[in-house]
């Protein structure tokens, strides 16, 4: 079963396929709260809730599963590391079963118009999200257009130094918790936490996980940005005249 689901997370058939189940998925959720019988304010509020708490979930997924233990969210986070350009996501239906089992847990003490409208709200956010980091990695031109250079140049910090900037839609849980770096800082300023190693290994653990601290002489932050800059573009050339459809799965996963 794992070694199925682990190359469906490479699959570009699969990355489609759940953008437009999961903006499904989020739609059914939002029918079913407004169907059922409860005060437009309690909507409202419940709706507004739980796209408030996606922020805290999208940071807390991102550093401590992405950049967490080894598993597969680890393995094809590195691998999304290694290669921005590729169509990497969770296997088709994943975020939707879970979207169902915390509706079911929230029904238990809740109303089923507020529970429903409460993962309503974090299914919004989770597609906010999935779709803002595919416009961030496949549409750059796209993002001065609509002035979302700063996040962009804020997510590109993370590529090239993976112990900070882990919100995607929102800087606000890397202030308040110690991970957030500006682009103008440099890597290694007084205050900012230590960098890690932007390298990837096969088994996804980002040079072995050890934090490092800038020595003298070594690449500034402005110039691992530029560097990482040269190396997506150089990548998204390559892959062109690669078919969409096909099956995409890296090196570690075929040597084993």
């Amino acid at each position: 079963m794992f070694p199925t689901a682990e190359r469906l997370v490479y699959s570009p058939i699969n990355y489609r396929l759940v953008l437009v189940v999961d903006a499904l998925g989020a739609s059914v959720f939002l029918l079913l709260g407004l169907w059922a019988p409860a005060s437009w304010t309690a909507r409202v509020a419940a709706a507004a809730a739980g796209f408030t708490a996606w922020g805290f979930l999208e940071y807390a997924i991102h550093r401590w599963v992405g950049h967490g233990p080894p598993s597969i969210a680890r393995r094809g986070h590195a691998e999304h590391h290694s290669d921005d350009t590729a169509l990497i996501a969770a296997p088709v239906f994943v975020v939707l079963i879970g979207a169902f089992a915390v509706w079911a847990l929230l029904s238990l003490v809740v109303t089923i118009a507020v529970a429903s409208l409460l993962v309503f709200g974090l299914y919004l956010g989770y597609n906010h999200y999935a779709l803002l980091h595919h416009v961030l990695h496949h549409h750059e031109t796209f993002t001065g257009r609509v002035g979302l250079q700063h996040l962009e140049r804020i997510h590109h910090i993370h590529h090239a130094q993976q112990s900070v900037n882990f919100g995607v839609t929102s800087t606000l849980w890397d202030r308040l918790l110690g991970t957030f770096q500006p682009p103008t800082a440099a890597s290694g300023s007084p205050g900012l936490p230590p960098s890690r190693n932007a390298s990837v290994d096969r088994r996804g653990l980002g040079g072995g996980g050890q934090a490092c601290q800038r020595r003298p002489g070594s690449p500034n932050l402005k110039e691992l940005v530029k560097k990482y800059d040269v190396e997506r573009r150089t990548r998204r050339t390559r892959r062109k005249n690669v078919s969409i459809f096909s099956l995409r799965v890296p090196r570690f996963l075929r040597c084993t």
